[in-house]
This record gives C-alpha cells, sequence and structure tokens, in this order.
C-alpha cells in the first residue's frame, strides 16, 4: 500500500532525503493489529522555515492512527500558509495569542485523544520510522514513558551529533543533566494529564515535567534507537538564552528536589553521586553498542560549542 509521499504537497526543489523525498515504508506495518493512537502536539511561534520539515517527519511515518495538532501563538511569518497547505492532514490546528510555550503545549495536551503523546517543537523532527520503533516497543513493554536517542541538527538538517542515551534513571537526571528529550519521547495520555506543564517556567519547563513524573515513580522505558532531532540554530530558544534565565530555572528546580547543585570541594556527596551516575551511563552504553560512537560525538559536541562561542 503506498504511503503519503505521492499526497501530500511536493517538497521544494532543493529539499532530499527525509522526509521530503522519503517516507517510512508503509510495509512495516502488516501485521500489526490495534496499533496505538499516537497524537502530536506542535506548539509553534514565527517558525514558519522549519514548521514544514516538522509536519512531514510526522505524516510521512505512514502510521495509520496519528493525530497531528498545532497550537500556533499568532505567528506573524509564513506559518499560517505552511499550516494551511498541510490542512487536510491536520487534525486540529489554532493560531491565536497565547502565554507562551508551555501555556500552547497545555492547550495541546488537553485536547489530545491519543493512547501515546508526543510533543515536538515547530523547529525539531522526528526521524524515519520513530513511530514504528515506538509502537513496537510500547506493545510488549508496559511503561508510561518511552524515550530513544537524539540527534543535534542543524538549519540545514545537517546531522552535527547524536546524543545517545542510557536506561532512565532519576538520579542521573538530578546529578549529572539531561538524559531524557521531547524530540525522541513518547507519554501515555494520563501522565500528562496527570502532570501539565508549569506554565511559570521558560526554559526548564520539560526538566521540571520530567523531575514530577520521575518523583512519582512511574516507568520509564528506553528505546535503543535514534527517534527524533534537536535543532540548533540562531532564532531558537536555547540559542537566544540569555545565560541567566535558563541557568536560574535549573538551579531553582534542582534546590525544589532537594539537590544542592555545587562543585565545592567539601560537597563529596554531589561528586562521587555525578561519578557514580557517569560511571552508571558508560555501563550501559557499553552493552547498547553506543560507547565508541557516545565517546566521539562527546568531542564533537565540544567542538560544537568552542565553535559556537567564538
Amino acid at each position: 500500500m503506498p504511503g503519503l509521499l505521492n499526497v501530500l504537497p511536493p517538497p521544494p526543489s532543493d529539499k532530499k532525503g527525509w522526509p521530503w523525498t522519503v517516507e517510512t515504508d508503509c510495509q512495516i506495518f502488516d501485521g500489526m493489529r490495534h496499533l496505538p493512537k499516537i497524537s502530536i502536539v506542535t506548539p509553534s511561534y514565527n517558525q514558519g522555515a522549519f514548521l514544514e520539515e516538522t509536519i512531514r517527519s510526522v505524516l510521512l511515518q505512514n502510521y495509520a492512527n496519528t493525530e497531528l495538532i498545532i497550537i500556533d501563538g499568532g505567528s506573524t511569518d509564513s506559518t499560517l500558509e505552511v499550516i494551511k497547505k498541510y490542512e487536510p492532514w491536520i487534525a486540529r490546528w489554532v493560531s491565536e495569542k497565547d502565554r507562551g510555550q508551555s501555556h500552547a503545549i497545555n492547550k495541546g495536551f488537553a485536547i489530545a485523544s491519543g493512547d501515546w503523546i508526543g510533543w515536538q517543537n515547530s523547529d525539531d523532527i522526528y526521524l524515519e520510522n520513530a513511530f514504528n520503533h515506538f509502537a513496537q516497543e510500547s506493545m510488549q513493554v508496559k511503561a508510561d514513558v518511552f524515550f530513544g536517542h537524539a540527534n543535534l541538527i542543524d538549519k540545514s538538517s545537517e546531522t552535527l551529533s547524536t546524543l545517545y542515551y542510557a536506561p532512565f534513571a532519576f538520579y542521573e537526571l538530578k546529578y549529572c543533566g539531561w538524559n531524557i528529550t521531547n524530540q525522541s519521547t513518547f507519554f501515555a495520555r494520563s501522565i500528562v494529564k496527570q502532570f501539565p506543564i508549569n506554565e511559570s517556567l521558560h526554559y526548564a519547563m520539560d526538566a521540571d515535567f520530567y523531575f514530577r513524573i520521575a518523583n512519582s515513580g512511574h516507568k520509564f522505558r528506553h528505546i535503543n534507537r535514534i527517534l527524533g532531532a534537536f535543532r540548533l540554530h540562531d532564532a531558537a530558544k536555547t540559542g537566544r538564552l540569555d545565560g541567566t534565565i535558563g541557568i536560574d530555572e535549573s538551579i531553582e528546580l534542582r534546590m525544589k528536589f532537594g539537590i544542592v547543585q555545587t562543585k565545592q570541594p567539601w560537597n563529596t556527596q554531589f561528586r562521587f553521586l555525578k561519578l557514580a551516575c557517569k560511571l552508571r551511563k558508560i555501563f550501559y552504553l557499553c552493552i547498547q553498542g553506543n560507547l565508541f560512537k557516545a565517546m566521539q560525538q562527546r568531542i564533537l559536541r565540544r567542538l560544537l560549542d568552542a565553535s559556537r562561542s567564538l
């Protein structure tokens, strides 16, 4: 059975590969009965240059039971043009002034009807076969949150590096930093209903979301696949971070959960726990066969960070 590639509007002439001229093979879903419904919530504001790629990365999964919801904050660029171009394949969309990204995500979560919910920003993408890898895992293992590895891509969608993760551990998130990203994560609908995004946060709202879920004892399941990609570009919120707001939110979040984040030599407990987390991650990356690749990617990210600071 053919997929959506020949049905969707044709891509710009200069766009090739996934998700422009390549689609997930529909035949991989043959024999998979009762596919769980996946709702994707995309908060959007003036990211028209990237939104089309985000939309196509959802639709060209060729996953029959998908619901795409776009919550736009009243964009003034080409966003509405892109949305209307793909309107027949978008379950619900709205473009109106809101209180920011966190509010937009909550609006989408409130109307999502899927068994599983994904949150994909309007400048980020899913990778080919992502929904298939998730569906296969979720139908075999019981968990509340499923997540995979993630690529870092540039404004031209070229892969800069890959973030390799180990099976989730709350203490690793607390003491070592990111070990899960929304670009490659799917949540049970009960999770997003129980834990709405904290709208008082503008940079650390995703970390706060994971902290609350993990602190409540919900089960995370790691998928040893690269499922999504996070885009680095000048107009991204991360690129506009002034170095204080996001850091302050992160520090306040960790203090809220009783973590004293300091590198002072007398804080031996913090230093020991951080080392233990790193050793644990190395162990799992060895088991997954990703250690050498992760070391390469770490070097690449260091070089990338250095070049961005010039």
